[in-house]
């Protein structure tokens, strides 16, 4: 009998493709190209696939063997999960999706030519011929100089030396130990830490630094927090001095150094080895995702959190053990390693602050709105908001007859008259008015919702459909101003010559 994976009178051939197993009598379940162990039925994946049964693609930003190669593609690009191709987005080109679209040209590849004039900036993503706020450059690529912000980075801060200036806005960000509109402002006693949030916890009348919320503790006293009472005169200022050691280890009344978690040596001047930490380092580590076990718990690196630090990031946060707000407008989150605000549909800008300009919507704003008749289309979605008269997906098309208004939803009451497909407004037939075309023309007025006056003369009455003049005897002329011929009789001078008309006196 053979070996699992083999068959054969010698059993000298392997299982085919697809078979392994005793007698190669199992299928393989391996998925996108992977090939099982002819013995065991474990999976070895193609490049871009992990997992049992190669079912699961490399997740975002990693791509190749065992889903092993990091991704390089900067400004927010997607690699293939196969290749590790970068796909850039609207704005950028390059191998890695490194160099912003070339002058004159913005938008998907970088394929579209801009409109605007020789002296106008040219968003690299838009292609608005106006940098929007915070931004400038010929391509409209790049931040304010530091100390500026607003149209054409026109506007000065006013912040404080080292406080940050929102290049869009001009809002202050205050570095720790600041607060206030300008971040002139120290902590109050008591706080400390970025906004001033963080208290202190000093005892025993330790002040603690506005900025890194280490206690500085009167005479008597020593610790981290103050908390340790001098072994030697109460007030001595020197007592944390008495023995050599270091981390904040504590001098025993014997002299020996007794070491915090995480710290071992005479002097507690050794950090635990790889892999332990706690009292004695005396615990193993269960710290993921090249986390730091120092000292005795996981000190999580950028994106990733809780108590083994395996845990990514939360929406809304970012940083080294996710302790970082993103700064994103509209509810918009950010990448939980750099911070960058990643802009859904509708918006752009570095803090995605920025609506879509009239005309566009979608992922940074990249597509074009097809929507006619002075219609408005959703920034996110692009659905079309059509104008009272106008329906369909792209408000191309009038209301049908008998319908009016917004979608078209509205009845016409003009019963055999037509309507405004906009208003609802009865279209009267000429010679006709009011709100249901049933009243006649006044006298004196005609045409088309009896706006035109007559012109008719010398008692003349108007038609009130077509303004024509019926003018009264005697009188003749499109508007009834010319005489008629006046009678004519035979004069007795002439009475031989009756066929001459000649003129009563």
């Amino acid at each position: 009998m053979c070996l699992p994976g083999y068959i054969g009178d010698m059993c000298q051939m392997e299982c085919d493709d697809g078979r392994y197993g005793p007698e190669c009598m199992l299928e393989c379940r391996c998925e996108n190209g992977g090939r099982c162990h002819p013995a065991t039925g474990e999976c070895q994946c193609t490049p871009g696939w992990h997992g049992r049964h190669c079912s699961t693609m490399c997740r975002q930003g990693w791509w190749g063997d065992d889903c092993s190669q990091m991704c390089e593609c900067q400004h927010e690009g997607t690699c293939h999960h196969i290749t590790g191709k970068c796909s850039c987005p609207h704005g950028y080109t390059g191998h890695n999706c490194q160099t912003v679209c070339p002058r004159g040209f913005y938008g998907e590849e970088c394929q579209e030519r801009c409109r605007c004039g020789p002296d106008e900036p040219c968003h690299h993503i838009t292609g608005a011929c106006v940098c929007p706020p915070g931004l400038r450059g010929d391509q409209c690529h790049l931040f304010c100089e530091e100390g500026w912000w607003g149209d054409e980075c026109s506007e000065k801060c006013n912040c404080s030396k080292d406080a940050v200036c929102d290049p869009v806005d001009g809002k202050c960000f205050c570095p720790p130990g600041r607060k206030g509109r300008h971040c002139r402002r120290p902590c109050p006693v008591g706080h400390y830490g970025l906004g001033c949030k963080q208290k202190c916890h000093c005892v025993n009348g330790g002040t603690c630094d506005a900025v890194t919320g280490q206690c500085q503790c009167p005479p008597g006293y020593y610790g981290p927090t103050c908390s340790v009472p001098c072994l030697t005169a109460p007030d001595s200022t020197q007592c944390n001095q008495t023995c050599d050691c270091e981390h904040g280890g504590v001098c025993t009344r014997t002299g020996e150094c007794r070491c915090p978690a995480g710290y071992t040596g005479p002097r507690c001047q050794t950090t635990c080895p790889d892999n332990t930490w706690g009292l004695d380092c005396a615990f193993q580590c269960t710290c993921q995702n090249d986390a730091i076990c120092h000292p005795g718990e996981c000190q999580c690196g950028v994106g990733w959190t809780g108590q083994n630090c395996d845990e990514e990031c939360q929406p809304g946060l970012y940083g080294p053990d996710c302790r970082l707000d993103c700064a994103c407008h509209h509810n918009h989150t950010c990448d939980r390693f750099s911070g960058c605000c990643v802009c859904g549909s509708g918006y752009y800008g570095r803090y995605c602050e920025l609506e879509c300009p009239p005309g566009f919507y979608g992922t940074y704003c990249s597509l074009l709105c097809e929507c006619y008749n002075e219609a408005t289309c959703d920034t996110k979605t692009g659905l079309c908001r059509c104008a009272p008269g106008f329906m369909g997906n792209t408000c191309s098309n009038t209301c049908p007859p008998g319908m009016y208004g917004s979608g078209c939803t509205e009845e016409c009451t003009c019963g055999s008259y037509p309507c405004r497909p906009d208003t609802g407004e009865c279209l009267c037939p000429p010679g006709y008015k009011g709100p249901y075309c049933s009243t006649p023309c006044e006298s004196g007025r005609f045409g088309p919702g009896c706006q035109e006056a007559c012109e008719c003369h010398n008692g003349g009455t108007c038609d009130p459909a077509t303004g024509q003049c019926s003018c009264p005897r005697g009188w003749l002329g499109p508007k009834c101003q010319d005489r008629d011929a006046p009678p004519y009789t035979t004069h007795p001078d002439h009475r031989d010559r009756a066929d001459i008309p000649v003129e009563y006196s």
